[in-house]
């Protein structure tokens, strides 16, 4: 989702507000979405989604 009121209209995970960059960049260095899913408190599939947003956008 894009809103300018939600993280300065950075894309973010709409049902958790958590930046997808953040969480793409997190999977970067951890190199595991079940890890990287924790530490954001969401589930696998929101990593997973982040990661493919990400990869379109670059």
């Amino acid at each position: 989702m894009l809103d300018p009121e939600i993280a300065f209209g950075k894309p973010v995970l709409t049902d958790y507000g958590v930046r997808t960059e953040i969480v793409a960049e997190a999977f970067k260095a951890e190199k595991d979405k079940k890890m990287v899913a924790s530490l954001f408190d969401i589930p696998v599939a929101a990593v997973e989604a982040a990661i493919r947003y990400e990869r379109m956008a670059a």
